[in-house]
């Protein structure tokens, strides 16, 4: 059971900072056009689109020559949805566990969790570079999972990917926030209490 690494999933094509580039000042603000994408994409609260998740990973397979240890053919995705992030450990060590890998703790993969369409800070850039220029600085597929998805765990042999919230609030700086009520609601009604971006435990 391997975790599919950041260098395996988000490779990168050559150095994509927007310093390495003679931008114009209308390809500027189309690059602020494409971070607002994302910011909006991540704070809109609708639900993922599965069918075009489980079609991205399957490419992202082929691409990265993921195959079936029997068969030798390109491994297909063994997704698991899940409604919140809290569900993204024990679902891991469930296949860790029946898979015979006893001593393996998911827990250990906790700093590889993908944050999913959050990651719109550097990937807007790669996608207004793919959209606009045609420069390729990372896989097609990876933009398109990464933009539907929420945290996730990504392994070889399991996916399990998490709804992204339904709710998100924010002050003025940015940060999850209210004062009210809930900052960050999932569909299933698991939520957190932020303010200004410290998270309040409720007993």
């Amino acid at each position: 059971m391997n975790i599919l690494s950041r260098q395996q999933l988000y490779t990168i094509y050559g150095d994509v900072a927007p310093h390495a580039f003679a931008l114009t000042e209308d390809e500027k603000e189309l690059v602020r056009k494409y971070e607002k994408k994302w910011e909006k994409q991540a704070l809109n609260g609708e639900p993922m689109k599965r069918d075009v998740v489980v079609k991205a990973l399957r490419d992202l397979f082929r691409i990265k020559g993921i195959k079936d240890e029997k068969t030798g053919a390109v491994k297909e995705p063994n997704v698991v949805f899940v409604e919140d992030p809290t569900h993204l450990i024990p679902a891991v060590q469930k296949a860790f566990d029946a898979a015979g890998f006893i001593e393996q703790k998911a827990e250990s993969f906790r700093d590889h969790i993908t944050m999913g369409r959050f990651e719109g800070s550097w990937l807007s850039f790669r996608d207004f570079l793919q959209q606009e220029r045609g420069i390729k600085s990372v896989d097609d597929s990876l933009i398109d999972l990464m933009y539907e998805i929420g945290t996730s765990l990504i392994f070889d042999d399991i996916q399990v990917i998490s709804e992204p919230p339904s709710q998100i609030l924010l002050d003025d700086q940015f940060r999850p926030h209210s004062e009210e009520g809930p900052a960050i609601l999932w569909p299933n009604g698991y939520c957190k209490y932020v303010v200004h971006g410290k998270e309040i435990i409720v007993e």
